[in-house]
């Protein structure tokens, strides 16, 4: 399921921005107070990007469930950064500004639906691309970049852009 490895890459691409620049992680969560240190932020950071791989690597009810559940973390937390900080950064994506807002939030509750649904039925291991044609294994490939970049842009660019546009 495409969906389901779009959300595991964005996990992936979470987690290695918040390993090269903790500081606005460190300070949304601050914000929602919860004071932590770099180095907690970057160890958050790499479990992001092992589990966003395992579970893309090897999906299951558990990997999913656990996709699901980090999911469900984030949506609590952007609702709680919301709710006392309403213009703040979330943190989610390192040094890339992402204001936390109802998009953010709607994205974060509909990763952790897409990752529930896999854990109720796991998807296929991303191997199965590769028995594919090879035509149709590049198409998948750059699609499902091209979705996991468009859904990295929607959590960081647009709700700046629409709070401009209005």
């Amino acid at each position: 399921m495409p969906a389901f490895d779009v959300a595991c890459a964005l996990l992936v691409v979470a987690g290695a921005l918040k390993l090269w620049a903790p500081a606005s992680t460190r300070q949304s969560l601050a914000l929602a107070g919860v004071r932590v240190s770099s180095s907690a932020v970057r160890l958050l950071g790499l479990a992001e990007i092992v589990l966003g791989a395992v579970a893309a690597l090897r999906p299951g009810a558990l990997t999913a469930g656990l996709v699901a559940l980090a999911y469900g973390g984030f949506l609590a937390f952007t609702i709680r950064l919301r709710r006392v900080a309403p213009d703040a950064d979330c943190g989610c994506f390192g040094g890339a500004e992402a204001a936390v807002g109802p998009i953010h939030i709607a994205l974060n509750a509909l990763a952790c639906a897409i990752a529930l649904g896999a854990a109720l039925a796991p998807p296929p291991a991303l191997s199965w691309i590769g028995h594919r044609s090879p035509l149709l294994a590049v198409s998948i490939a750059v699609g499902t970049a091209g979705a996991a970049y468009a859904a990295y842009v929607a959590f960081t660019l647009v709700p700046s852009a629409w709070k401009a546009y209005r």
